[in-house]
């Protein structure tokens, strides 16, 4: 069992709504995620769900077409990496995007902790996934694990996200 700290006092650091919001909820998160997801979920490790499909989805393409030597993955939602990491050590390259700075920072952070080819595979971009900008694929596949697309509260921000894509 895994005991964590955290701090969800209102603060000024906490913005009111809309993006900020989204941040100020990522910033108490942040503390918590990985210790309520320290391996495979308690209904599965879906790590290896996503590793299945991003093979499948590059076996899929045109040798002929493949501007790359690996499954290249789009992850909107990256938080500290748990899903990428899982990715990039088993041969996929991913461009994990996210909007919370603290987020980025743990998954960079995990990544000094793995090997540097691995590591090599995993581009952090701090961005909104309603407004990121895609010019790091081609991706073979786009994936939004856990729970980050329910952090975005309208019909609005959820087709923004999907055209983004």
């Amino acid at each position: 069992m895994h005991s964590v700290a955290f701090d969800l006092a209102p603060s000024s650091e906490v913005p009111k709504g809309g993006k900020d919001m989204t941040l100020g909820r990522c910033r108490a998160w942040v503390d918590l995620y990985d210790a309520m997801h320290p391996g495979p979920l308690s209904h599965g490790d879906d790590r290896e769900l996503y590793l299945s499909l991003a093979r499948e989805a590059y076996a899929a393409c045109d040798p002929h077409n493949r501007e790359h030597r690996m499954p290249c993955v789009l992850e909107l939602g990256v938080g500290t990496g748990r899903v990428a990491i899982y990715l990039a050590k088993n041969g996929c390259g991913v461009a994990g995007v996210d909007l919370s700075p603290k987020m980025l920072e743990k998954a960079r952070q995990q990544l000094a902790g793995i090997s540097q080819k691995a590591a090599e595979r995993v581009w952090l971009i701090e961005s909104d996934m309603r407004e990121f900008e895609a010019d790091y694929g081609p991706f073979e596949l786009a994936i939004v694990p856990f729970s980050a697309f329910q952090s975005l509260c309208t019909v609005e921000d959820q087709e923004k996200t999907l055209q983004r894509i």
